[in-house]
Parts: structure tokens; sequence; C-alpha cells
């Protein structure tokens, strides 16, 4: 450092007060204090020996109503602690292969040993780690809407997968494959639409 130029020690010196300065305002915008966040700690392989593990996941699955059933969480934690005593499972580092190890196993019938466990922690890892989907949700909606402002939730979430599946194939329609089972599915959706606008004259 002694044979450094100016130009290089100014440099220096502001690398060294922008890393306090940067840490302050990363301390002060992020939400460390956020209870959901710090309850999806339970999700690494290491929390499964913790007591606290328990009550963090019964936290986030109150958050997930759509997931899970409210009257399903007392089985969800019959089925954490018979995960947690489960002594053929192996930490890892690597939080996804950690858990598709516990997606696989099988009770001695063939059926899944932790059916809503796999539920739960599927929902929460699928949280994203920023907003970039939802705004992109928005501006995908905001242009489906903007010569029909009544379509229902069921016919946007359709255009969606529509747009969504349609990228598969550059959005060309002639090199879709048109097979006897695309051809099922499209009978029964004309049918599930019909029960559908049935089903509102009805409640209407």
């Amino acid at each position: 450092m002694s044979d450094w130029e100016p130009a290089e020690e100014g440099f220096s010196v502001g690398c060294q007060k922008f890393l306090p300065k940067g840490t302050d305002y990363l301390l002060s915008r992020l939400p460390f204090e956020n209870v959901t966040l710090q309850s999806l700690r339970c999700l690494s392989p290491s929390a499964r020996e913790k007591e606290s593990s328990g009550t963090q996941l019964r936290r986030l699955t109150m958050k997930l109503p759509q997931v899970i059933q409210p009257d399903q969480i007392s089985m969800l934690m019959d089925e954490y602690t018979v995960f947690r005593l489960d002594t053929t499972l192996e930490s890892a580092e690597n939080v996804d292969k950690y858990w598709q190890v516990a997606f696989d196993k099988k009770r001695c019938d063939g059926t899944p040993k932790y059916p809503l466990l796999s539920k739960v922690v599927k929902g929460l890892l699928s949280i994203p780690h920023g907003n970039a989907d939802v705004e992109r949700g928005f501006s995908e909606n905001r242009r489906f809407l903007q010569d029909r402002a009544r379509l229902s939730l069921e016919s946007i979430n359709g255009i969606r997968h529509i747009v969504s599946y349609g990228k598969r194939f550059d959005s060309d329609p002639s090199s879709f494959t048109v097979t006897p089972e695309v051809l099922r599915v499209v009978r029964n959706s004309k049918r599930k639409y019909t029960e559908r606008l049935d089903l509102e004259k009805k409640v209407s």
C-alpha cells in the first residue's frame, strides 16, 4: 500500500466507507424482523433437531389455507413428529435434494409417507425470492383485460395457461400436435365451462 498512487488510495478509502454504509442501508431496508421469513428456517435440514421448528411450521401452515385445510394441521404436525424421528433421513446442504428424499419416502402399502408435509413444503419452497413474478402477473393480466373488462378469474387463469403453454411452440399454432389426449381435454374443458356457467346462473 505504501507505493499506491493517490487515486488508488482514494479508491480504497471510498470502498472502506461504502461497506459500512451499504450494510447499514440493508439492515434498515431488509425485513429481518419478519416473523414469516424467520419461520422459514424450519425448512433447513439442520432445523429438524430443533424444537422450535414445529412451532415455525405450524405458523407457516396457518398462512397457507389454499394448500392445506385448517382441520388437517394436527395431522400435519403428527407427520412432522414422525419425520423428525426418521433416522433414515440424512442431513444435506442442498435444501431441494434434502426434501426430495423425504418426498420419495413410502409406507409399506406404497403410499407417500409424508403426504401433507410434502404439500406444505412444496408450497413454501415455491415462494418467489423477489417480486418479478408478481409484476409479470399484473402486466399480463392488464394486457388481457384491456379490451375485456368483465373476464372472470377462471377465464383469466385459462388465458394465461394457454399463453404460457403456447410459448413452448414459439406461439406458432401450426407446430402444435393434436393428439387424442388433447381432444379429450378440450371436450372436458367445454363441459366444465358449461357446468360453471350453469352454476353461476343458479347462484345469481
